[in-house]
Order: structure tokens, then sequence, then C-alpha cells
């Protein structure tokens, strides 16, 4: 039980890093839509005042606090450590990493399996990504 809880942190670490790193450095700078909360962010940071960074984490406490109010407790654990690692790897890779602004193509192709793999990652160890999957959650639940 330890080691799988073990094994369950790290994916969902590796995982939301990897993912992060897919949307702060490929799919934004090249504005890239998905509909997932990254996507969501992008779209109201162009009509908002507010910077890219602050909303996405922004909706990643809407959503969190959906998690904790309708999935349960060890849901809620694992995704509140989901959206701790995604918003500061996010903020970190977004202000300090280069971002790839080749052939939008490109940039699509591999963030959609970098992406794939964060979800694969954090989904296998019954945890959120807190994003747009918390509403397919809570829909499956109820």
């Amino acid at each position: 039980m330890v080691q799988t809880q073990g094994a369950d942190i790290g994916l969902i670490i590796i995982g939301n890093v990897v993912m992060s790193w897919a949307y702060a450095c490929l799919m934004v700078p090249n504005r890239v839509i998905n509909g997932g909360v990254t996507s969501l962010a992008l779209i109201l940071s162009h009509d908002l005042p507010w910077p890219l960074v602050w909303l996405n984490n922004g909706l990643l406490v809407v959503l969190l606090s959906l998690v904790a109010l309708f999935l349960g407790r060890m849901l809620f654990l694992k995704s509140l450590l989901s959206s701790v690692v995604f918003s500061m790897s996010f903020t970190l890779s977004y202000q300090y990493l280069p971002h790839f602004t080749g052939h939008p193509l490109v940039a699509l192709l591999l963030a959609s399996v970098l992406v794939a793999f964060g979800y694969y990652a954090c989904l296998s160890s019954h945890s959120s990504t807190v994003g747009v999957d918390v509403i397919a959650l809570i829909l499956k639940k109820y």
C-alpha cells in the first residue's frame, strides 16, 4: 500500500511537470487552443487585464474546490498535489524556460504526446489533473 501510494505520488508529479512544460513552452507560445484550463485562461487573457498565469491558477483553484465538494477526500488530496505541482511548474516554465515558436504543427504534435502522457500518469494514479476532467469525473459519479 505504501509503495503504491509512493508510486502514485511520483507519477502525479512527473505527469504534471511534463504536462505543464508542454502547455507553457509549446502550446501557449503558439496560441494552440485545445479546450483545457490553460486554453480557457489563454482565451480569457485576451480580454481581461490579468496575466495568463493568474488566470490559469485561478481556474485551477475553482476546479480544485469542485473536487473537494463532489469527489471525496482521497481524490481531493491527490488532486491538490496535482494542482500545486502543475501550477508551480507551469508558472516557472512559462516565465523562465525557452518557448518553442517554430512550426505550430510540430509544437502541437509534441505537446499532444507530452500532455497525453501527463494525463495518463495522473489518471492512472487515481488523481485528477484539476482540469476540465474534473467536470467529467463529477458527471460520471452522479
